[in-house]
C-alpha cells in the first residue's frame, strides 16, 4: 500500500480505518444471520465488498483536475 501511494497509484488514507471496515464488512458477510446479501453468492458479495472499498461509490472521471 505504501509504494502505492508513494507512486500516486492509491490516494493516502488511514489504513487502520480501512482494516476495521475491511474486517467489519467480512464478519458481516461471513454471519450470514440477517441474510441481506439479496441473492449474490458469497463470492459476489465478496467481490462486490472489495471494490466498494477499492473503488469507492463515486462514479470516477476520466480526467481529474
Amino acid at each position: 500500500m505504501k509504494e502505492g501511494i508513494q507512486e500516486g497509484a492509491i490516494r493516502p488514507f488511514d489504513m487502520d480505518l480501512f482494516i476495521q471496515v475491511y474486517i467489519g464488512g467480512l464478519y458481516r458477510l461471513l454471519d450470514g444471520k440477517d441474510g441481506r446479501r439479496d441473492g449474490l453468492t458469497m463470492e459476489q458479495a465478496l467481490v462486490q465488498m472489495v471494490e466498494l472499498l477499492l473503488y469507492g461509490i463515486a462514479i470516477q472521471k476520466e480526467t481529474r483536475q
